[in-house]
């Protein structure tokens, strides 16, 4: 027998979200942008006229779950992952082009306009998670061996990590990386890489910033459902630079 198909969808943007996956108002309250009202399909709810039961009772994957409890682990850290970066700002052994990394990765948590808006359900921290995890393996590339072991350990960590979020996210992984590397030329609340980096005034300041960010995180409440990952995989796919 034939089956019937029922398609959930996701409308990309940040606001209000409805269970049609409508989005009440555009980025930063800015409606009408037609890319902020794409449907992006989240599952195909296949079932038959008949017999066994739907495939959406089927067992979760291996990798699937894999990733769900990874990832609700990086939420809970993110305030101590990203304090523990900061020191490595501070550490002048470091080679300059692994501190632009993890400044571009930290300066991002400031970034008003996300890839993912920090008010999503779910999901709306993660894209700074794999964003600190992809600028510490752009760091540890570099040769760290006159760099402190505890600011190594932090990195190494991190970047270790970065395995699984190009698991994830497959081919749009090197869109990412790409995405990480230019935040080094980028900019939040006024603050640039270059400055944090050379100028100790200014690094003070953002470190200040960032310890009130990690005082104040509090992680998100992530449900272990498939339908996450496939929203958190759609909301990269879109967002990310081609």
């Amino acid at each position: 027998m034939g089956r019937r198909y029922r398609m959930t969808s996701l409308a990309l943007g940040s606001g209000t979200w409805g269970a049609s996956g409508a989005c009440a108002r555009g980025h930063d309250g800015v409606g009408g942008a037609s890319w902020l009202n794409q449907r992006i399909p989240l599952a195909y709810d296949a079932r038959p006229d008949g017999g066994e039961q739907p495939s959406t009772e089927d067992a979760m994957s291996e990798a699937n779950a894999k990733f769900l409890d990874t990832f609700s682990a990086w939420l809970r850290s993110l305030g101590e992952d990203s304090a523990a970066l900061g020191a490595v700002l501070e550490v002048e052994d470091c080679p300059q082009v692994a501190r632009e990394a993890v400044a571009g990765g930290l300066n991002y948590l400031f970034k008003s306009l996300d890839l993912i808006p920090d008010g999503i359900d779910d999901i709306g921290y993660l894209d700074d998670a794999f964003v600190l995890r992809v600028a510490c393996e752009l760091a540890a590339r570099e040769d760290l061996s006159r760099t402190p072991p505890a600011a190594v350990q932090t990195v190494e960590r991190l970047a270790a990590d970065a395995a699984i979020v190009r698991e994830f996210l497959e081919k749009d992984y090197e869109r990412l990386e790409a995405y990480v590397r230019g935040l080094r030329r980028g900019a939040a609340r006024g603050r640039t890489v270059t400055d944090i980096v050379g100028d100790a005034q200014v690094r003070s300041e953002f470190l200040a910033d960032l310890n009130g960010f990690a005082r104040g995180y509090e992680p998100p409440t992530f449900t272990r459902e498939e339908k996450n990952l496939v929203k958190l995989r759609a909301f990269f796919d879109a967002k990310l630079p081609r």
